[in-house]
């Protein structure tokens, strides 16, 4: 956690658990070396594997990078209301109709949910092959 008055960083640890209480916060979440999954809802995100097991509550934005190796599979998960999806070579995002972004990128396969409501999704391709 970083702020202009703190900057916290945890190492060596089997499980970790990180509430937001409210405003703008933003976790920056990355994979490890190992087969990682990861359930992105509406302002908690869970991501674990056989070495870690991590949870985080309440942010307003997650950023799930997942470029450390293994076969990693993330889940996206709306919300009853009305969610958007977007996904272009760099990565995928859902931002939920209260507010929350999750995005993640580089990741081996990512699924999505839209859950309930009225969704919508952008798929950008490249050109080429």
């Amino acid at each position: 956690m970083f702020s202009t008055w703190y900057d916290n960083q945890v190492s060596g640890v089997d499980s970790l658990h990180a509430r937001a209480s409210s405003g703008e916060d933003v976790a920056q979440l990355t994979d490890t070396a190992g087969n990682d999954t990861a359930w992105m809802r509406h302002r908690q995100t869970v991501i674990s594997s056989d070495l870690l097991r991590t949870v985080v509550e309440g942010f307003k934005r997650v950023n799930l990078v997942a470029n450390q190796g293994g076969q990693d599979t993330v889940n996206l998960i709306g919300t009853n209301g009305s969610d958007q999806l977007y996904s272009d070579a760099s990565g995928t995002s859902m931002q939920t109709s209260g507010g929350a972004l999750n995005r993640v990128g580089g990741a081996e396969q990512v699924n999505a949910d839209g859950w309930a409501g009225v969704d919508s999704s952008t798929l950008v391709g490249t050109s080429g092959r």
